[in-house]
């Protein structure tokens, strides 16, 4: 009879506990019931990545080439027709992107991705960016990893023209 009564009173405080973690729910979603909670944001870039885009933007202009902000990775890299696990290879790249893509003006052909790094990168966004560079380092596409506090123009265009020449692309 004592092991009844000890399971009507465990049974009686699991409904209780499951009433009152739903009651939280319903009351934290009640004010975000429909979808009119987002705002547009104020540009797509943060100024830091804009100053980068801008000064990338004047480089590339003189190499024949155009800049892409916020590429994501399926659009340069393809899984082969008929890879096993596709749909896990795919996964693996869907949500990913590179901060800027230099591609050729007139065929779109990639040549080089920029990951814009600052003092403020947390562990995750490094172990991606380490996977996106295996990633593109596999299709034999090269990944600038810049530094874009106080970066200057001149010593962005050190580091991407000798890619650019590389790829046969000249200053005009």
């Amino acid at each position: 009879m004592a092991g009844y009564i000890l399971l009507l009173v465990v049974l009686a405080a699991t409904v209780f506990l499951v009433k009152i973690n739903n009651r939280a729910n319903t009351i934290a979603q009640e004010g975000n019931t429909n979808e009119d909670v987002y705002e547009m944001r104020d540009s797509l870039l943060s100024d830091a990545e804009r100053d980068a885009y801008i000064k990338l933007k004047a480089i590339s202009a003189r190499y024949k080439c155009t800049v892409f902000p916020k590429v994501g990775l399926p659009s340069l890299v393809e899984i082969p027709r008929g890879t096993g696990n596709w749909l896990t290879f795919w996964n693996r790249i869907n949500s990913k992107y590179v901060d800027l893509a230099v591609c050729d003006a007139d065929s779109l052909e990639p040549l080089a991705v920029i990951q814009l790094d600052d003092s403020a990168q947390k562990d995750a966004k490094i172990e991606k960016d380490d996977f996106i560079e295996k990633v593109l380092d596999q299709v034999g596409l090269t990944v600038l990893s810049i530094d874009i506090s106080g970066l200057r123009e001149d010593e962005l265009a050190a580091k991407l023209v000798p890619l650019l020449n590389s790829k046969g692309k000249e200053g005009g």
